[in-house]
Order: C-alpha cells, then sequence, then structure tokens
C-alpha cells in the first residue's frame, strides 16, 4: 500500500464531491455496503469523521478550555468556599469526585448521551459540600459533557437541567432515601427536556426510525437519573466503609438517619 497514493486518491474524491444539501435523515450509506472514497469524503466533509491530520488546533483549544475552567473553579472556591479550598483533603475528594463523574460520562456516551450521569456527581457534591458548589461542578461538568460528545447541545441541555434538580432536591438531605428521591426526580427532568428537545428539533414523530430513537432516549434519560442515585448512594457508602475522615471537615449530610461524621470517624 502506498500511504502518499491513498492519501491523494482521497484528495481527490474529496474535491470531486459536489456540494449538496441532504435532508435529515438522508442515508449515506448502508450498513455492509463497502465503504469507498467518495464516502469518506461525504462523512468528513458532514463532520462526522475527521481527516488522518492531526487536530493540533483542536487540542490546543481543548487545554485551553479546561484550563480555563480549572483556574475558574479554583478563584470560585477560594472566595465562596474557602473550606474548601483551605482543606487538601476536601481538594482531594472534590477531585476524586470529579475524576469518577467524568469517567462515568466517557464510558456512558458508548451507549448514549442521555444516559451521562453527571447528576451523580452532583449529588455527590452537594450532600458533601453544599449546594454553592454543587451548581457550579454542576455547570463544570456540562461544560465537559459538551467537550466529550463534541458539542451536542442535546446532551449539554439535559445534563445541566438534571444536576440542578439534583441540587435542589437535596439541598436538605436527611437521609439515603432522600437520594434515591433526588434520583427520580432527576429521571423526571430528563425525561421532560428530552421530549422538549424531541419536540423542538422535530423528532417526535411515529415513524418507526424516530419511535426507537425517541424510545431509546427517554429509556436514558430515565436511566440516567436512577443510576446517578444508585451510584452516589454506593459511593457514599463506600467513603464511610473505607474510612475516609471526610465528616471531620464536612459535617453536613445525614446517612440512614445516623450522622455522617459520626460514622465516617468510627
Amino acid at each position: 500500500a502506498n500511504p502518499a497514493a491513498t492519501e491523494r486518491n482521497r484528495e481527490a474524491a474529496r474535491q470531486a464531491v459536489e456540494p449538496a444539501i441532504l435532508q435529515r435523515n438522508t442515508l449515506i450509506i448502508s450498513e455492509g455496503e463497502l465503504v469507498t472514497e467518495k464516502h469518506m469524503a461525504q462523512l468528513e466533509s458532514l463532520g462526522l469523521i475527521r481527516g488522518r491530520h492531526a487536530d493540533y488546533p483542536g487540542y490546543i483549544g481543548m487545554f485551553l478550555i479546561l484550563a480555563i475552567l480549572f483556574v475558574l473553579t479554583g478563584i470560585y472556591l477560594s472566595i465562596f468556599v474557602k473550606d474548601v479550598y483551605n482543606s487538601l483533603s476536601l481538594l482531594t475528594l472534590l477531585g476524586l469526585v470529579a475524576v469518577v463523574t467524568l469517567i462515568l460520562t466517557i464510558a456512558t456516551t458508548y451507549f448514549s448521551g442521555y444516559l451521562i450521569p453527571v447528576a451523580m456527581g452532583v449529588m455527590l457534591i452537594t450532600v458533601m459540600f453544599g449546594y454553592k458548589l454543587a451548581v457550579l461542578m454542576n455547570l463544570m461538568f456540562a461544560i465537559l459533557t459538551g467537550l466529550i460528545t463534541g458539542g451536542e447541545m442535546n446532551y449539554i441541555i439535559v445534563a445541566l437541567a438534571g444536576g440542578l434538580v439534583a441540587v435542589y432536591a437535596l439541598s436538605r438531605v436527611s437521609q439515603r432515601s432522600d437520594l434515591a428521591k433526588a434520583g427520580l426526580y432527576v429521571a423526571g427532568t430528563n425525561v421532560a427536556v428530552i421530549m422538549a428537545i424531541f419536540l423542538l428539533t422535530g423528532n417526535l414523530s411515529l415513524e418507526y426510525g424516530l419511535l426507537k430513537k425517541q424510545g431509546s432516549g427517554l429509556v436514558a434519560g430515565i436511566g440516567s437519573g436512577i443510576f446517578s442515585s444508585v451510584v452516589a448512594i454506593g459511593l457514599l457508602q463506600g467513603f464511610v466503609t473505607a474510612g475516609l475522615r471526610v465528616a471531620e471537615d464536612v459535617a453536613i449530610i445525614g446517612y440512614d438517619d445516623i450522622d455522617f461524621a459520626a460514622a465516617a470517624a468510627v
């Protein structure tokens, strides 16, 4: 194989593609059909795939966005959440929650963007650090969701709305059942927002293909809320079992009618 010749053929095919307006749900290539250079050029021109060239400007842009988010979060903590900013253990815990949330976000995108469990991280932060920090982190997680999904506004809106509902639902948590209820509230909110998005984009239809898409989106939205609450409950219990002395600095929540601080200190 000659890579240079292949690239020349690809470029020639790309130049040969005449500009055209594709209607919604237009089939470009069928399952099992042989992919040609023309197909590749069409998909690349639509932004569905990228060429072989490294997207260095894109990498630099993503790095700058992440750096800005990191700096803004630090400034916010230093001004409005000083207890967390001045405690290495709490900063470490906050970072751990953020990393777990991002890992699960990346993993769930392989199934559906509506399944992304941003609410899980927001629930944990609300319970352990309070609503002021949770609102900020919800916004940060929503922006990162956009980066991970390639700027899909639908997923950003669902993540942002579900996270805000989680903050509201857990602003006065007293027992574990409150986390389960919050998951149901998030699931309901996700369903409402997803339906609104389908209406807005004209994808709400009884046509089989669109109906299947609607159903999978709604199921994923419900699953996101339930999954978020289940994982949040499990992680909180895991923190206690592992003996993390989190609540010495964060004496906010009750857990199963038992003060989390007392349980964590044992």
